[in-house]
């Protein structure tokens, strides 16, 4: 089931849209038909977004397709726990990470790449809300604080006090699976989590 979750998040890589919205082919009708082709890829970057009314909005339900999506963190093939979430969430970094500034963006993107791709050769930590070099981005802000209890006690009893060794382990062993792969402020989209492809592609993973 891995290789068949990974497939179907490489059809979206190939290519890559160069323009939003960010949304898997097989999602793309569902998606337009709830939000409308003029507004689905609105705001596109973190300028327009601090812009917008949407920002600041935690009643905002509309799902953000300007961010790449994020069906799932972490090395599937080889993580021994498997975290369900409904969503990612939404954040300013989300929107400044990924479009405001090529020194972050590039790289930062291209780490969501590799998720997406499940290609992580040289990298120390494969579930990317557990790299410290991330700690300006929520989503290691969000991670951290959820794992912490237990990186703190693996870097005692494993690795001599050390909170980063700690973290590496735990990025190597720990996946986490979206039911919905797209950002959002505050979920709204229950009508299409029967009705998106990639939601039950999520759904046969876990069933299987």
């Amino acid at each position: 089931m891995p290789k068949e979750l990974i497939s179907f998040w490489r059809r979206f890589l190939r290519p890559l849209p160069t323009t939003p919205p960010y949304a898997h082919p097989d999602d793309l009708p569902c998606l337009i038909e709830k939000y409308g082709q003029s507004k689905i890829a609105e705001p596109s970057n973190f300028d327009s977004f601090i812009a917008s009314t949407r920002f600041g909005d935690s009643k905002d339900r509309q799902l953000h397709l300007s961010l790449l999506p994020v069906p799932y963190l972490g090395d599937l093939r080889r993580a021994e726990i498997v975290i369900l979430l409904l969503n990612p969430g939404l954040s300013h970094t989300d929107y400044w990470g990924e479009t405001k500034s090529p020194a972050f963006y590039e790289p930062f993107r291209r780490r969501l790449e590799d998720s997406l791709r499940q290609s992580f050769s040289g990298q120390r930590f494969p579930f990317l809300g557990l790299d410290p070099q991330l700690c300006w981005w929520s989503g290691f802000e969000w991670w951290e604080k959820k794992l912490h209890d237990v990186a703190f006690k693996i870097s005692r009893t494993h690795f001599n006090g050390s909170y980063f060794k700690a973290l590496r382990d735990l990025s190597s062993r720990v996946a986490c699976v979206e039911l919905v792969p797209y950002h959002s402020s505050s979920f709204g989209a229950h009508s299409l989590i029967k009705k998106l492809p990639s939601a039950q592609m999520a759904v046969r993973f876990v069933q299987e």
